[in-house]
């Protein structure tokens, strides 16, 4: 069955739309041990309150949010190539890699310039470092 481009558009935003909403509620616990969570949240986080080891804003998406977006704008282009006859030409792994380096650089689509990331994982980091001198995503994985 082939999905139109509007509701394969409406489920990608959607699916974004719940990674934020979930990244956002566990924002909150990010680094926190078990042991802690229960004691302060003996019945479960069931509101998005910010706060945290890093102080978010309640709603504020967390670099895995980010990186997630990174992918899908990266899968957006690759369509959008496709309608233009240059799908042969396009690398999905390249494009989100692009994206992702944009993001921890501070240029993000749809943010202020100089807005770097509040938190990047050590793994991502590497991984992103490495793709800035190789520029190849099957050499730029971090080792963690």
């Amino acid at each position: 069955m082939s999905l139109s481009h509007d509701v394969r558009t409406s489920r990608t935003l959607g699916a974004l739309l719940g990674v934020h909403c979930g990244d956002s509620l566990g924002a909150t616990l990010e680094f926190k041990p078990w042991s802690t969570i229960i004691k302060d949240y003996p019945n479960g986080l069931r509101e998005i309150i910010g706060g945290g080891a890093l102080r978010w804003r309640a709603g504020q998406a967390t670099d895995d949010t980010d990186l997630t977006r990174a992918v899908l704008l990266a899968y957006r282009d690759y369509e959008e190539s496709k309608l233009a006859g240059a799908v042969e030409e396009f690398d999905i792994a390249r494009a989100a890699a692009e994206y992702a380096l944009k993001w921890n650089e501070g240029s993000w689509p749809g943010r202020s310039k100089g807005s770097r990331p509040v938190d990047i994982g050590l793994s991502t980091r590497e991984g992103l470092n490495r793709y800035k001198r190789l520029r190849d995503p099957t050499k730029s994985g971090g080792s963690r």
